[in-house]
C-alpha cells in the first residue's frame, strides 16, 4: 500500500510538470506575440511589457532580439545593449551569419549612443555651472567649466558662450577663434538677429586685436623701449595708470577712507546700471577680540 501511494505521487508530479511547462510556453507565445504588434505599432511600453512577461514565462533567446529593439525605441541603451548582448550569447550557432552580423553592428553603435549619452549629460551639467559662473562674472572658472563641456560634447551651441568669455577675459584672439567657429558651425541653425550680434561681437573683437597690433607698432611705445633700453627712467616716473573697478558697494566705502587716488563712482542717477548682485562664497562673524 506504502508502495503505491508513493509511485502514483511520482507519477502525478512526472504528469503534472509537463503540462505547467507546457502552459507557460503557451502564455509565453501570445505574450511574445502581442509584444511584436505593439512593437510594429509604436506603442513601445505596452511592447516592452508583453516581451518581458514572455521571456519571464519562457527565456527563449529568439524573444530577446525583440526586447532588445523595443528598449532602443525607448532610448534605454543599457538595457537594450543587454538584451543584444544574451541573445548573440544565448542564440550561439543557432544564429545565421547575416543575423549575428547585423546585431553586432547594432551592438556596436548601441554603445557608442549610451556612451554619447552619458557624455552629453556630463557635459550639460558642466555648461549649466559655466553659465551661473559667468553671470557672477568669475569668469576663469566659467572657462574651465565649458572648455570640460565642450571636451565631452564638441555642440556648436556651447561656442559663442566660450567667446563672451574669453572676450570678458580679454582673451580676443581665442574669443574671436570661438566665434567664427560658431558661425560657421551653426549655419542657418540660428536666428538672423542671434547671428547679426554673433557677427557684430566678432567685428568689434577683430577692431581691438587691430588696436593692440597698432599700438605695438607705434612711435610711441619705440620711444619707450629706447629710453627703457638706456637708462633713461625719468619719463616712466610721470606714468598715470586709470582703473575700472566693479566691486560691492561696502568695498568701495572701505577702500575711499584710505584714500590713495582720485575716485570717481558712476552714478545710477544718470547712467543706466545692471542688475549685478554680489553673492559671498564664505560667511564670518565679527572678531570676537578685535572690536573694529
Amino acid at each position: 500500500m506504502r508502495f503505491f501511494i508513493v509511485a502514483f505521487v511520482l507519477t502525478a508530479a512526472f504528469v503534472l510538470t509537463p503540462c505547467a511547462r507546457a502552459d507557460d510556453t503557451g502564455k509565453a507565445e501570445r505574450h511574445f506575440k502581442d509584444g511584436v504588434a505593439f512593437l510594429e505599432k509604436g506603442q513601445y511600453e505596452r511592447a516592452s511589457y508583453h516581451l518581458e512577461k514572455a521571456y519571464s514565462l519562457d527565456a527563449n533567446w529568439e524573444y530577446l532580439e525583440y526586447i532588445a529593439k523595443t528598449w532602443s525605441a525607448l532610448d534605454n541603451y543599457q538595457n537594450a545593449i543587454h538584451a543584444l548582448d544574451a541573445y548573440l550569447r544565448k542564440g550561439g550557432g543557432q544564429i545565421s551569419a547575416t543575423k549575428r552580423k547585423w546585431a553586432k553592428g547594432v551592438l556596436e553603435r548601441l554603445e557608442e549612443i549610451d556612451s554619447n549619452q552619458a557624455d552629453n549629460e556630463e557635459a550639460q551639467a558642466h555648461l549649466k555651472k559655466g553659465k551661473d559662473l559667468y553671470g557672477q562674472r568669475r569668469y576663469e572658472k566659467a572657462a574651465i567649466e565649458l572648455e570640460q563641456a565642450y571636451d565631452l560634447n564638441p555642440n556648436w551651441e556651447f561656442l559663442e558662450l566660450m567667446g563672451k568669455i574669453e572676450a570678458a577675459l580679454m582673451n580676443y584672439d581665442r574669443a574671436v577663434e570661438m566665434y567664427k567657429k560658431f558661425l560657421k558651425e551653426s549655419g542657418d541653425n540660428i536666428s538672423k538677429a542671434r547671428k547679426k550680434a554673433a557677427k557684430k561681437n566678432l567685428e568689434n573683437l577683430e577692431a581691438l586685436i587691430k588696436m593692440d597690433e597698432d599700438r605695438k607698432e607705434s612711435d610711441e611705445l619705440k620711444l619707450s623701449r629706447y629710453l627703457l633700453k638706456n637708462q633713461h627712467s625719468t619719463p616712466f616716473e610721470q606714468v598715470e595708470l586709470q582703473w575700472e573697478v566693479q566691486a560691492p558697494i561696502f568695498v568701495f566705502r572701505q577702500w575711499h577712507r584710505h584714500r590713495t587716488a582720485s575716485i570717481n563712482e558712476m552714478s545710477a542717477r544718470y547712467t543706466k546700471m545692471d542688475d549685478v548682485f554680489f553673492i559671498p562664497e564664505n560667511w564670518r562673524m565679527q572678531d570676537t577680540k578685535n572690536k573694529q
